[in-house]
């Protein structure tokens, strides 16, 4: 397969689309959740106030049931985003996926072959290289996300045990939970993967 700079402007493309619609379009409705749940709470205290009777009702009982109420809108929103963090890390480990498919299927025979190609490229392959945090730590944290506790689950815990960390999910049985940040980083160094790549391979083709 001969290389072009389309390849690599095609894969960036890619990248930064999905980028775009996680950080500007999807994540942020869960940008306020904390001022939403004290506007639930307050709502509810008024809505309560309509109804209190000070011969009858405690205006203390009132506060709590409407604070609990904000805590409860808060609980499932802030579910309903670490849910949305780990879909998204699926749908980025399918794309690095896909895109080696693409762009890595002519260099080796074998799939387990792959990784000793890219060394003989010069591409650092190592347990802190962009490569082994795409390829086998996101990975893991996909297959956690797919399968629950298992083989994947049990390798992830040993190099990432941060991600664990975590009570049962509001809405799942979810044992890992990632922040915005972790996904930023896997976005980097996906794309600092395909630098190192097409710098090799169209450095090659040249």
């Amino acid at each position: 397969m001969n290389y072009h700079d389309s390849h690599k402007n095609h894969i960036f493309d890619k990248i930064d689309a999905v980028k775009s619609a996680i950080f500007e379009k999807l994540l942020p409705v869960y940008n306020d959740i904390e001022t939403e749940a004290e506007s639930v709470s307050k709502e509810k205290y008024k809505e309560l106030g309509k109804k209190f009777n000070p011969e009858t009702m405690d205006e203390s009982s009132a506060a709590e049931k409407a604070w609990e109420e904000g805590g409860k809108y808060y609980e499932l929103q802030h579910a309903m985003k670490a849910e949305f963090l780990l879909s998204t890390a699926t749908w980025l480990f399918h794309l690095f996926e896909k895109d080696c498919r693409e762009m890595c299927s002519r260099l080796y025979n074998k799939h387990d072959e792959l990784k000793i190609k890219l060394e003989e490229m010069g591409i650092n392959c190592d347990d802190n290289s962009d490569w082994y945090k795409t390829n086998t730590e996101l990975r893991l944290v996909a297959n956690t996300i797919k399968h629950g506790e298992g083989s994947s689950s049990r390798k992830l815990q040993l190099i990432k045990p941060e991600y664990f960390d975590t009570k049962s999910s509001y809405l799942t049985d979810s044992k890992i939970e990632i922040t915005d940040q972790d996904i930023q980083l896997y976005i980097e160094y996906m794309k600092s993967f395909w630098i190192s790549f097409f710098d090799k391979v169209l450095r090659k083709s040249t």
